[in-house]
């Protein structure tokens, strides 16, 4: 759930906002029965999500092998992560082989899920820029979990 709210930043700040919506839902909880054709749901405490949550912005991981641009709450990526092409001639005179043995068909196998892997992980990415999850605010923790995350992809395969 997110609540867009305009504000004077001379007479309040988003942090101060946040805790006044929390007392205001404290105190509106409070009355008996109030929320109970809703299915009596809980609230949490709010936060305040980005400085940066709305609108357009650009954001670059991984020293900018990943970029991705935000705008009305669309994202597109571009990324510069290599993917791995079992189809491509690896040193034989630029002749395609077939794989001959269970290990060729292994390998292969083992290429495909590292690239479908690298597609999940962007696509996950793009949603979380989308819904302002990953912002400019966040992003070098992000980066961090990401390297760390591509380490342990490419030791698996």
């Amino acid at each position: 759930m997110c609540l867009e709210v305009e504000y004077n930043p001379a007479c309040t700040d988003p942090e101060g906002l946040a805790n006044a919506v929390d007392r205001l839902l404290e105190t509106v909880l409070s009355t008996p029965g109030i929320m109970e054709e809703y299915g009596e749901p809980l609230f949490g405490p709010c936060w305040v999500a980005s400085t940066d949550a709305f609108g357009a912005r650009h954001l670059e991981l991984l020293g900018g092998q990943i970029q991705i641009d935000v705008e009305d709450g669309a994202a597109n990526i571009t990324s510069a992560l290599q993917r791995l092409n079992p189809g491509e001639p690896e040193g034989n005179g630029g002749v395609q082989q077939e794989p001959c043995d269970d290990e060729d068909v292994e390998d292969r196998e083992s290429w495909r899920a590292y690239n479908r892997a690298l597609d999940g992980m962007e696509s996950l990415l793009l949603a979380l820029a989308a819904e302002a999850v990953l912002t400019t605010d966040n992003q070098a923790g992000v980066d961090s979990a990401l390297q760390a995350t591509l380490n342990a992809l490419e030791n698996q395969f």
